[in-house]
């Protein structure tokens, strides 16, 4: 006995020395380096151009409105061989530019490069684009390429450079970008015009506690319900096995029932009428001023490398989308599938700073084309590859056509679900799910006939507003499995970033890290939505036992130019106040406002008092007619 004592004693030391040596989390995930954004230090640079060259910048530029940076930034996406575009903020270099960064602990530089307008340029044009350092005398080129415009054009999108900097560049070093002519042709044609994209100096940074990789993804049209952990049993095994290391929220509701509002909702904790960006895309369309910031922002200020990749769009650069964004590869794809090789290339360059990823899929959008094998690709009037306005020219479904479009949508959960196994699948392999803070997420649900409509974008009721919200925490950080509490989308910034010990900023958001913590019960006791497009104006508040809703009296609702009034059933609605008592009547079937007029007056008052409270940060810009046809395309809006 004696014996087994002292071997039990031995071991017991044995595993608490081993404890002792382990690294605490905030060690484990710490990250050597710390990305310095050159252009956001382009006021600290000195810049010397050509005399005479011309300002290139346009006025309608994107994250860059200042009169000084305006001259020399551009967000420029090359033109790449595949549909996928890649847009950096870029700093434009006409031949006989100098762009002089200082140094400091720098032990890296990283740049794309390219030519901008190269597809009209005459082939053989060509610029000479070199990286050198200088420190007391002493000068060293690092980097030098000759690129031509034929070569650029056979290239497609970006050139990329990754250089070491010499061990005998010290805080008093200064960096050098220069671009110069090598050839020019007796072509009338017009030159391209160089440019430096996303230039950053990486920097050791031993001394922050905490930068774990950052992965925001949030599914479109992904209803709540249609995912395992919120009551559809099985029908997505890899969404299921995330809320395994992660805490599920069962009652997370977006700020609004459609794609734009409430994807920038999600990526600055403001609400639609606190961004701005909250009408239909033919009206009042607006773009976050540099005071606005984005989660993108807030990360790219504290070191790290922010890259979205997107599919829609709803989150387009045209709208803003890539304010804070390093890297923005916008994609026309409804396939997940199309999106990994960008998300692969953004792991594939990391050198040790940490790396925020925003990935945003279509699926399961409309139109819905995809089907379980042998299933049957027709019902009744509909094939696949229907959308939203069909059975407003068709009018109401039968039961089967009904059963066909629910079956189409569960089948595009499934196959999105499979891809969201394949990103984990890549994070293990890359070593970086561990020590990762994943969230997913939805912008909105979508209406399969619970109210006798599909879509969405129209109502605030549960099945456009409820989504999934699943949060994934490093290894090391255990929290509550699954979390009631009301929850907004726009709470997610302020968690994330009080997490990661930066400050939130002004944002409408609460963090729910003290819930998780078992500190409080609840972080907020009512979430707010708005509807402002595609019909009257409607906004709503809810708590964890009732809803409220209000639909203002809209003169505007024919006069949005959608598809030509075929939408007028749908969006016409009488001006009125509705009250749904949740706990009983989940489906919100029973409007009780009628019975409860004191109830209805307080919320009332209450939403008065939110809305004079909420005012649009952005300002009204005009919209790229391209976008317009894209979008028109897609079946959102049309003219005659």
């Amino acid at each position: 006995m004696k014996r087994f004592v002292m071997i039990l004693a031995l071991v017991a030391g044995g595993l608490l020395a081993a404890r002792a040596m382990w690294p605490r989390a905030d060690e484990r995930i710490r990250s050597p380096f710390r990305r310095r954004d050159l252009v956001a230090e382009l006021a600290r640079a000195s810049i010397e151009w050509p005399p005479g060259a011309r300002a290139q910048a346009r006025d309608g530029d994107r994250a860059y409105r200042t009169a000084e940076s305006r001259r020399f930034v551009r967000q420029v996406g090359l033109p790449p061989r595949s549909s996928a575009t890649v847009l950096v903020p870029s700093l434009l270099a006409p031949p006989g530019s100098r762009y002089r960064f200082e140094l400091g602990s720098a032990t890296r530089f990283r740049s794309r490069f390219g030519l901008d307008g190269a597809e009209g340029a005459a082939p053989d044009t060509a610029f000479r684009f070199r990286v050198s350092a200088t420190n007391r005398g002493r000068d060293e080129v690092l980097f030098t390429r000759v690129v031509s415009a034929g070569e650029q054009r056979a290239h497609g999108g970006w050139f990329e450079l990754d250089v070491p900097l010499p061990k005998w560049v010290g805080p008093d070093a200064t960096l050098e970008l220069a671009v110069d002519v090598d050839t020019t042709p007796v072509s009338p044609a017009p030159a391209p015009v160089p440019v430096w994209g996303a230039p950053a100096l990486f920097e050791p940074d031993d001394r922050r506690p905490r930068r774990p990789t950052v992965i925001l993804v949030s599914i479109d049209t992904l209803r709540a319900d249609a995912t395992g952990p919120y009551g559809a049993r099985g029908a997505t095994p890899h969404i299921a096995a995330l809320t395994a290391d992660g805490v599920t929220f069962e009652n997370a509701f977006s700020t609004s029932p459609w794609t734009t509002p409430s994807q920038l909702s999600l990526l600055t904790g403001l609400y639609p009428s606190g961004h701005g960006l909250n009408r239909a895309y033919g009206r009042n369309l607006s773009l976050a001023e540099p005071g606005l910031a984005t989660l993108a922002d807030r990360l790219s200020a504290a070191g790290y490398t922010t890259v979205a990749v997107a599919s829609d769009h709803a989150v387009d650069p045209e709208l803003g989308f890539d304010k804070g964004f390093h890297a923005f590869h916008n994609h026309v794809t409804q396939d997940m599938a199309d999106l990994m090789p960008a998300v692969r290339g953004a792991l594939d360059r990391l050198t040790g700073e940490p790396l925020f990823l925003f990935l945003h899929t279509y699926d399961p959008h409309a139109p819905l084309f995809r089907t379980a094998a042998g299933a049957p690709t027709r019902v009744g009037r509909l094939s696949v590859g229907f959308h939203y306005h069909t059975f407003i020219d068709l009018g109401p479904p039968t039961e089967a056509e009904v059963a066909f479009v629910r079956t189409l949508y569960a089948d595009h959960v499934r196959y999105v679900d499979a891809r969201i196994g394949e990103l984990v699948a890549l994070l293990k392999e890359r070593g970086l799910y561990d020590e990762a803070l994943i969230v997913l997420t939805s912008d909105h649900g979508e209406e399969l006939f619970d109210r006798g409509h599909y879509g969405h974008g129209f109502e605030l009721y549960e099945h456009q507003l409820h989504v999934p919200l699943i949060v994934k925490f490093p290894r090391g950080e255990r929290f509550r499995a699954r979390v009631d509490a009301l929850t907004s989308l726009v709470d997610v910034v302020p968690s994330l970033l009080e997490y990661l010990g930066l400050e939130p900023g002004n944002v409408d958001g609460t963090s729910f890290l003290d819930v998780l913590r078992g500190r409080a019960e609840a972080h907020r006791d009512v979430a707010f939505a708005e509807a402002l497009a595609w019909g009257p104006e409607r906004k709503a508040l809810r708590t964890k036992r009732f809803k409220y809703i209000r639909t203002f009296a809209d003169a505007e609702v024919r006069a949005l130019g959608l598809r030509n009034g075929t939408y007028d059933k749908l969006l016409d609605k009488t001006p009125g106040e509705e009250l749904y008592f949740l706990e009983d009547d989940p489906g919100e079937r029973i409007d009780v406002a009628a019975l409860h007029p004191d109830l209805v007056a307080r919320m009332r008052a209450l939403l008065a008092a939110f809305c004079e409270r909420e005012t649009p940060q952005g300002a009204p810009r005009t919209r790229d007619p391209a976008w317009v046809a894209a979008m028109e395309a897609l079946g959102y809006f049309g003219g005659d």
